[in-house]
């Protein structure tokens, strides 16, 4: 009763005032998607056109977990990570534990300025994790991981993002929350990453920001106490 509560209310209906039919609707999206996807899947769909998201997110979750990526450097990282949860907001949970990817790195605090350094950092080819990532034309959600076979993860962009891969702040940013998720979580299972402002994407969105950008280095840019717009954007 409490899941079906937090499902409706998710999906901004009143779970008091439901019809029969809309509650066999909602039961049957929740059975019909990976229980580690569904309340972020419901916080962003649109009951009205939920059995089509529903397809769409099926067949993303399918192509991921197929794809013959064998990404194995970031399986490593993923057992080699402590993911305990510290105590603080999420998005400082998310900076300490980019900080903490960054030491079993061994990388400096510079910012990761184009895709070649950033699959450099993480020791991964180029060519490997494009053909891990798959463009997914939906603006359902922005992105997408699961592992395949291997336990190998595989990445679907949303909104054309991987068409552009490397090729822009937006894709890699998007990347970066996926790999997240990936490497935060305990088990393998999907994740979904959207616009939404729960405490997990506060949490992958500060992950990315820190990972690729250290506040380390944008403290040695600052030119004084004030910062303007100009130099904000520069930075």
């Amino acid at each position: 009763e409490q899941d079906f509560v937090s499902a409706a209310a998710a999906l901004g209906l009143d779970p008091f005032a439901t019809s029969a039919e809309d509650q066999e609707r909602l039961l049957g999206a929740a059975s019909a998607v990976p229980q580690s996807v569904l309340m972020s899947f419901l916080t962003i769909a649109s009951f009205n056109a939920i059995e089509q998201q529903l397809a769409t997110l099926r067949a993303a979750v399918e192509a991921t977990e197929k794809n013959a990526a064998n990404l194995a450097a970031l399986t490593r990282l993923r057992s080699e990570l402590d993911t305990r949860v510290h105590s603080g907001a999420p998005w400082r949970q998310g900076y300490a534990f980019a900080q903490r990817l960054r030491q079993v790195l061994r990388l400096d605090v510079k910012p990761l300025r184009t895709f070649e350094a950033y699959c450099a950092a993480l020791k991964i080819a180029e060519k490997d994790l494009r053909e891990a990532s798959h463009d997914e034309p939906s603006k359902l959600f922005v992105a997408l991981v699961s592992s395949n076979a291997k336990g190998s993860p595989g990445f679907a962009l949303g909104s054309g993002l991987a068409r552009d891969i490397g090729g822009s702040p937006a894709s890699t940013f998007a990347l970066t929350r996926a790999l997240f998720e990936f490497l935060w979580s305990p088990v393998a299972q999907p994740c979904l990453v959207t616009i939404a402002r729960s405490d997990r994407e506060k949490r992958n969105r500060a992950f990315a920001a820190e990972f690729l950008a250290p506040a380390e280095a944008l403290k040695t840019s600052v030119s004084g106490s004030v910062v303007g717009e100009d130099e904000m954007e520069e930075l």
